[in-house]
């Protein structure tokens, strides 16, 4: 072989070296731009991810919010109903106490007029007696007329303060 022929074959040898390691580089930039695309399309995918993530976020917030203003709303219709019920209540007591006031007074008048007919009986017994030892009994009646008088009414303002307890007993339980 001459000279030149060798050369051309080294040529030949490098060119085919050459050429042999350029496809091997086209290979490896269609990797990395693959990869590149690949990892936009991730970025993408995330991106929207994360878009689609906030908008969920977001109804749901506004949903707890309306939840929260409908339960706020409940409350107050509970905490409303619950004072007009405790209203109802102090009213129902207030009427109870002031007709339990009336009636433990009338109760009081009710005894203080039995320990005054006591009073008048225990007058009437000792005079009675002391008249009997003398034997000087004659017209009863007309001797304790004032102190029959004085019982008659006193019996009659007992009943009526007994039908003022009866009737505020009745009012109570209507």
């Amino acid at each position: 072989m001459t000279e030149h022929q060798e050369k051309h074959e080294e040529k030949k040898e490098e060119t085919k070296g050459t050429d042999s390691e350029k496809p091997s580089e086209a290979k490896e930039t269609t990797k990395t731009e693959y990869l590149n695309k690949e990892s936009k399309k991730g970025s993408t995918q995330k991106s929207e991810t994360a878009k689609k993530n906030a908008t969920e976020s977001e109804k749901v917030k506004t949903e707890a919010k309306h939840e929260d203003e409908s339960l706020g709303d409940k409350l107050a219709s509970i905490a409303q109903k619950a004072l007009e019920a405790m209203k109802f209540g102090a009213e129902k007591v207030s009427e109870f106490a002031t007709e339990t006031t009336q009636i433990a007074k009338l109760k009081i008048d009710v005894s203080n007029l039995n320990a005054e007919i006591k009073r008048i009986h225990r007058v009437i017994g000792e005079k009675l007696w002391q008249k009997y030892k003398a034997k000087k009994l004659g017209n009863v009646e007309g001797e304790f007329s004032e102190e029959f008088k004085t019982l008659v009414g006193l019996e009659k303002k007992i009943k009526a303060k007994e039908r003022e307890i009866e009737a505020i007993s009745k009012s109570e339980h209507s």
